[in-house]
């Protein structure tokens, strides 16, 4: 039975998702983007590939359409029209790499979890406001459908969850480190990749400074633990100096138009959504949990699986405190999000400014968005 999967936002994410979502024997695409011709042109990109290659779906049955998510009503038609039954989010209003276009030391205050700064809890509004709308329309036209979602799983499917609108799974961050250990591992031990099995708790806060630096502040908690032939080794490694330190060397393309890696993490989840797998894969913000671990992912949805040496109570305790390193005490019954301490004060110091929104509801996403949006335009302008 043929399936329909919906793409929202054709950036370096989306745009490459859709390519590999095309090439699955089928499977219905449909693109959508706040401007319809960008998506037109993916869609009809979409067709041309896979002719040259010669793909399961040589001309793949494939869809555009322009919707402006800042509008519910738009995505309500886009849903009711198409009738998806999986929709991977690639949209937001803040993209990442527009606080690297910042001089390095400052991109480390705005970005990296604390204590090196003050952690992404200040563009949370600005990944969350589209996903927000999304959702709202999802669960009133369509709460069949199983979201996807890549903008800010780690901290927003948290928030989101307390009133109802959590996405099923988040993808990306936790789940880009485990090829890389795997390779890294493999190289260190003289054995392929596939004898290594990598489990892996945590946070979007410990990825992107491991990701870049080869380091990670000691107060991140995480959990890890590496298996060769179903024997722990984890106790034969120095994980600072064997693994952290081997990250960037063995980094892929991570940029503003390179998100290959990304959109393939999200794909490996909707794979396994579509062909009912049940398979077992690492990711970020599952059933409304802060930071990622392992789930089983088959047509049914997403369910979290709990290391059995760890314990959900710790597995809990890990990610509720690593989420305070990205910035956000617990969120309150209502979805408030508000920001620690050392956050605000860092966000006050660096900008210059008295930060208004650093205790947002809901509802008030867009307004906490252009606060800080306003205040990186200023903070970029005066480094120029």
């Amino acid at each position: 039975m043929s399936q329909t999967l919906l793409i929202l936002g054709l950036g370096g994410v989306g745009c490459f998702a859709a390519h590999l979502a095309a090439r699955l024997p089928g499977l219905h695409v449909v693109v959508g983007d706040v401007c319809e011709a960008h998506a037109r042109q993916v869609a009809n990109s979409l067709i041309s590939v896979n002719f040259f290659e010669r793909a399961a779906q040589r001309f793949p049955k494939v869809d555009a359409v322009g919707v402006d998510m800042l509008h519910p009503e738009e995505i309500a038609r886009v849903l009711e029209t198409w009738q998806p039954d999986i929709i991977f989010n690639a949209t937001t209003l803040l993209s990442w790499w527009h606080l690297h276009r910042l001089p390095h030391a400052l991109a480390r205050r705005v970005y990296y979890g604390a204590p090196e700064g003050c952690g992404l809890r200040p563009w949370a509004p600005g990944h969350g406001v589209l996903l927000t709308n999304l959702m709202r329309a999802v669960r009133a036209t369509l709460p069949r459908a199983r979201v996807v979602n890549v903008s800010g799983p780690d901290y927003l499917h948290e928030i989101l969850g307390k009133v109802g609108l959590a996405p099923d799974v988040g993808v990306g961050n936790v789940a880009l480190l485990e090829p890389i250990l795997r390779c890294i591992v493999a190289e260190k031990r003289h054995v392929p990749p596939e004898a290594l099995d990598i489990t892996l708790v945590g946070h979007h806060c410990m990825c992107m400074q491991i990701f870049q630096e080869g380091a990670l502040a000691p107060g991140i908690p995480f959990y890890l633990k590496i298996e060769e032939d179903r024997k722990d080794i984890t106790g034969e490694l120095d994980i600072d100096r064997d693994l952290w330190a081997q990250v960037p060397a063995h980094m892929p393309l991570l940029s503003e138009t390179h998100q290959q890696c990304v959109a393939a993490s999200a794909m490996q989840v909707i794979r396994a959504m579509l062909h009912d797998t049940g398979e077992i894969l690492h990711a970020p913000g599952p059933q409304g949990l802060p930071a990622g671990c392992p789930v089983r992912v088959d047509a049914s949805g997403v369910k979290v699986v709990v290391p059995p040496d760890l314990g959900r109570e710790e597995m809990l305790r890990i990610m509720y405190a690593a989420n305070r390193c990205e910035g956000f005490e617990p969120t309150a019954d209502d979805g408030t999000a508000t920001a620690t301490s050392h956050c605000a004060a860092v966000v006050e110091e660096v900008f210059g400014m008295r930060w208004r929104y650093r205790r947002f509801g809901v509802d008030e996403m867009l307004a906490a968005h252009q606060e800080m949006a306003d205040a990186l335009a200023r903070l970029a302008a005066a480094c120029r």
